[in-house]
């Protein structure tokens, strides 16, 4: 076999494991949305902190915030 043909042959291979894996993900997720599942750790009130770097951005700052609440 040629050298092409095996890195041929071994890309095709890594594709269909990384196919393979994405399948798997969905699924679970898929599963988890349809039976309204949480993870177990989820709190309803959980607090975010959030750092944003900025200079001289005092008049779009606000309207930023306000468009992430």
């Amino acid at each position: 076999m040629s050298p092409l043909l095996l890195l041929a042959l071994a890309a095709f291979v890594a594709s269909a494991v990384f196919a393979l894996v994405v399948m798997g993900w969905r699924d679970a997720v898929d599963g988890a949305w349809r039976t309204g599942s949480a993870p177990a750790t989820a709190a309803a009130t959980e607090m975010v902190s959030l750092v944003v770097p900025a200079r001289d951005a005092a008049t779009t700052l606000v309207a930023l915030l306000q468009d992430l609440h």
